[in-house]
């Protein structure tokens, strides 16, 4: 409980409605305002950006040429 309440403290989030019985959530407007709010976040994977800009960047200073680009990507994709 202690992620989720951080969780809810870092969106800035009330979490009053936690305390009641979940079928009443519906009807509660500290709830309303949480789910409308985490349904428009927008998440990002950092992990797989910076792969994708190494890569590119690594991709770069090996060879300007295409086809030796995809030649080298095929040789990575097979040595895997």
């Amino acid at each position: 409980m202690k992620g989720t309440l951080s969780f809810f403290e870092h969106l800035q989030l009330p979490v009053g409605f936690l305390d009641i019985d979940v079928a009443l959530w519906n009807d509660n407007p500290e709830y309303h305002h949480g789910l409308n709010t985490v349904r428009n976040l927008r998440f990002v994977n950092d992990m797989a950006e910076r792969a994708v800009s190494l890569i590119e960047d690594y991709n770069a200073i090996l060879t300007k040429k295409e086809t030796q680009k995809q030649y080298l990507l095929q040789i990575v994709k097979q040595r895997r």
